[in-house]
C-alpha cells in the first residue's frame, strides 16, 4: 500500500500513533508538547510546534516525509525556510538528514508507532474498491448526530463556494447589490441549459436599462427577446412584431450590440422553454418592486412563494413559443421552480450580504432552506441506498458538496467523516 504526505501529516496532527515510548534517532525521548500549525503553503509542514527531546524543550517547525531522504530530494538542505526544523516525522528512515551546520536533524519513524488498524481504515477508504462513496459500507457506524453536525457544516462551506462567484460579481458591479441580483437572478431562470445566455443577457441589457422601462412590461419584454434572437420572421400585425418594433427603438435608445444572444431549446419541457422562462422573468421585474429589499427582509419560505406570485403577459397564457398556439394554462412560478431559485440565487446572496454587513444570520438561512424540499435527482438517491436519507434542501445541499468536494477528490483525510472512520479500530462491514 502506498503511503502519501497528507496521511503522516494526519497521523501526525491528530497525534494517532503511539506517543507515550517515543525516541528520536538518536535514542532521546520525545515529549510532543504541541503539534503544531499545518501550513498549507510553501516551507514545512507545521510552524510553531514545541517539542520536548531528551530534556531540552524546542520550538519551531516540524517537516513532514515518507522517506528520509526526501529531504535531499526536495532540496531543503539548501533552502533557509527549513533552517528552524526542530523533527523530521517519516515513514521510512532511510537516510540520517543533517542539518546546514552538519548536524544531525531529530527524526521520528511512523511506520513502526502506528496501529494496524488506522493502517486498514485508509487502505479502505483510499484504495477500497470503487463504490458511490469510499465509507458507504460504514456509515451505520456513524452517530447520526455527528453526521448531522457534519452536514451543517457542508452546508455553509457550500455558501463559501457559492459566495466566492458572488463577491466577485458584486465587485465588477462596483457594490451595485440590484445589478448582481438581478445576474444572478436571469442565470438561474435560465437553468443549466441557458444559464449562461440569460446570465450574458443581464449583463448586456443592464439593470439600469431594465429600471427606466420596468414599468411598462412590454418593454422589457420587447428588450430581452430582441437581444436573444427571438423576435426574429415576425409577421406583420402580430404581437411579435410589434416587440420587434419596440425592440429596434430600445435597441437605438440604449446602442445595444447588433450581436444576439442564442437560446437553446433542444432537450427542454415546454415550461422551461426560454420564451417562458423570459416571460416570467420579465413579468417578475416588471411586478416586484424592491426586489433586492425584499429579498434581504424575508424570512419564511412562504414570504418567498407569495411575493413571486406574478402573471406572464396574455400572450403567453397560450403560447410556449411564438409560432404555435397552445391551450390556455397560467404559467405561473412553480413552488418547485421557487424553491431552486432560493437554494441558488436567494439563499447565497443573503449569506454574502449579512457577512459584508458583519451580520451571523446562519440560524435563518438553515430555517428557510429546512423548509424547502429536498431536490430530487440521482446523486440525492444514491445517497439515499446507502443510508443517508435527505429531509430537507438543506440536507441535500450538503450532501452535493460532500459528493464533489470530498468523495470524488479523494479527501476522506479532510472530512469528517473519513476522519471519524479512521479513528474508530473496531467496525461493522
Amino acid at each position: 500500500m502506498q503511503i502519501h504526505e497528507d496521511f503522516l501529516s494526519y497521523l501526525w496532527q491528530y497525534k494517532l500513533f503511539d506517543i507515550n515510548n517515543l525516541k528520536d534517532n538518536l535514542g532521546k525521548k520525545i515529549t510532543i508538547l504541541q503539534s503544531g500549525i499545518r501550513n498549507s503553503f510553501g516551507g514545512p509542514d507545521f510552524f510553531n510546534a514545541k517539542i520536548k527531546i531528551g530534556e531540552q524543550v524546542w520550538a519551531g517547525n516540524v517537516e513532514i516525509h515518507v522517506n528520509a531522504s526526501d529531504w535531499y530530494k526536495h532540496l531543503h538542505q539548501e533552502d533557509p525556510f527549513y533552517d528552524n526544523v526542530i523533527l523530521h516525522v517519516v515513514w521510512h528512515k532511510d537516510a540520517e538528514i543533517l542539518d546546514k551546520h552538519k548536524i544531525v536533524i531529530p527524526c521520528i519513524e511512523l511506520s513502526r508507532l502506528t496501529n494496524t488498524s488506522i493502517l486498514n481504515n485508509y487502505r479502505d477508504l483510499i484504495y477500497g474498491k470503487p463504490l458511490f462513496v469510499s465509507c458507504e459500507t460504514h456509515l451505520k457506524c456513524v452517530d447520526p448526530m455527528f453526521l448531522n453536525h457534519w452536514q451543517e457544516r457542508l452546508f455553509i462551506e457550500r455558501l463559501e463556494h457559492k459566495s466566492e462567484f458572488i463577491e466577485n460579481l458584486l465587485k465588477s458591479n462596483k457594490g451595485d447589490w440590484e445589478q448582481t441580483l438581478y445576474m444572478l437572478l436571469a442565470r438561474n431562470f435560465g437553468l443549466n441549459v441557458n444559464g449562461e445566455a440569460f446570465f450574458y443577457l443581464a449583463k448586456t441589457i443592464t439593470w439600469s436599462m431594465i429600471k427606466r422601462e420596468r414599468y411598462d412590461l412590454i418593454c422589457i419584454e420587447a428588450l430581452f427577446f430582441g437581444q436573444t434572437n427571438l423576435l426574429k420572421d415576425a409577421e406583420h400585425g402580430t404581437y411579435q412584431n410589434e416587440l420587434l418594433e419596440i425592440y429596434y427603438f430600445l435597441k437605438y435608445k440604449y446602442k445595444l450590440p447588433d450581436y444576439s444572444i442564442l437560446m437553446q431549446f433542444g432537450r427542454l419541457r415546454p415550461p422551461n422553454f426560454p420564451t417562458i422562462r423570459i416571460a416570467q422573468f420579465a413579468a417578475l421585474i416588471h411586478t416586484v418592486k424592491g426586489l433586492f429589499s425584499n429579498i434581504i427582509r424575508l424570512e419564511n419560505l412562504d414570504d418567498f412563494y407569495n411575493l413571486f406570485k406574478v402573471k406572464v403577459s396574455t400572450f403567453w397564457l397560450n403560447h410556449y413559443t411564438f409560432q404555435k398556439e397552445t391551450p390556455f394554462i397560467a404559467k405561473t412560478l412553480t413552488k418547485s421552480f421557487i424553491d431552486l431559485l432560493v437554494i441558488n440565487t436567494f439563499i447565497p446572496l443573503k449569506f454574502v450580504y449579512f457577512k459584508q454587513i458583519g451580520q451571523h444570520n446562519n440560524d435563518l438561512l438553515f430555517g428557510i432552506m429546512e423548509q424547502i424540499k429536498p431536490e430530487k435527482n440521482k446523486l440525492i438517491k444514491s445517497f439515499k441506498e446507502i443510508g443517508l436519507i435527505s429531509d430537507n434542501a438543506m440536507r441535500s445541499q450538503a450532501l452535493i458538496h460532500l459528493k464533489h468536494a470530498y468523495c470524488d477528490k479523494k479527501r476522506c483525510l479532510e472530512c469528517e467523516v473519513g476522519n471519524y472512520l479512521l479513528k474508530t479500530t473496531k467496525r461493522e462491514a
